[in-house]
């Protein structure tokens, strides 16, 4: 019986030490965020707006209103935009805004266009492209794209895709 009793232990610990071994761990698992437009458009203020070819992380209210204010000063059509943008429903407890500015362009209307937004283990990794290429007009424009996503403790980093 003491014999039967060590043979079962013995089989018991190598059963579960050869399952241990068979789990892999795979680490930090990269998830797509899902996002939310607030707008799609462009600036027609010829740069007057003062803002340049950028990105911005946008986490209070605050900064939202600076934005916002720097896009109403210069002429209607942005007043508009304005308008808009003011009545967007933001949560900034829980959403942060990432907003992709082009350079004023001076022939046609081209898009930048935020096209993913991942969360990977040490950051938070936002896809650009340019969807759409003008170049067919003479209208000077600066193409925008704001979204709102899931608010994530991790630094944002943006990389565009020719």
């Amino acid at each position: 019986m003491k014999k039967f009793l060590i043979i079962v232990c013995l089989s018991l610990g190598m059963i579960a030490c050869s399952s241990d071994d068979n789990r892999q761990d795979k680490g930090f698992e990269p998830v797509t965020l899902e996002m939310k437009e607030i707008m799609h458009n462009y600036l027609s203020g010829e740069g007057r707006e003062g803002i340049g070819k950028e990105n911005r992380v946008i986490t209070t209210i605050t900064e939202w209103q600076d934005l916002i204010d720097q896009i109403n000063q210069k002429n209607e059509k942005e007043g508009r935009i304005a308008t808009v943008l003011k009545k967007a429903d933001i949560d900034f407890q829980n959403e942060i805004i990432l907003a992709v500015f082009e350079e004023v362009l001076m022939n046609g209307v081209d898009t930048i266009d935020i096209t993913k937004v991942e969360e990977q283990e040490k950051e938070v990794v936002v896809t650009i492209e340019r969807l759409i290429k003008g170049g067919i007009t003479s209208v000077i424009t600066q193409p925008f794209h704001i979204v709102k996503i899931p608010k994530i403790n991790k630094p944002v980093v943006f990389v565009e895709i020719d």
